[in-house]
């Protein structure tokens, strides 16, 4: 087994929760695509829900099972950041 496959063995067990804050590059949501297709973390991504789903969408990203937060409608945005 490989150093990358070593860590996602070690990332399902271990499972933590990765907060991404640009979610308007494709990039990020094709890795949060990954992440969740290889269950290897929780994906938080901030930002306006419609325009996250929408690029999403748009890229080919399935980004089903991260969770959206709208940093102008979350009361605990300080935790967060």
């Amino acid at each position: 087994m490989g150093l990358i496959e070593n860590i996602k063995v070690k990332a399902k067990v271990q499972l933590r929760t990765i907060v991404l804050p640009e979610p308007e590059d494709e990039r990020v949501l094709k890795a949060t695509q990954q992440v969740l297709e290889e269950e290897t973390a929780n994906v938080v991504l901030i930002g306006n829900p419609e325009t996250i789903k929408a690029d999403a969408l748009k890229c080919g990203a399935n980004i089903e099972g991260a969770k959206i937060i709208d940093p102008k409608n979350f009361a605990n945005i300080d935790r967060y950041i």
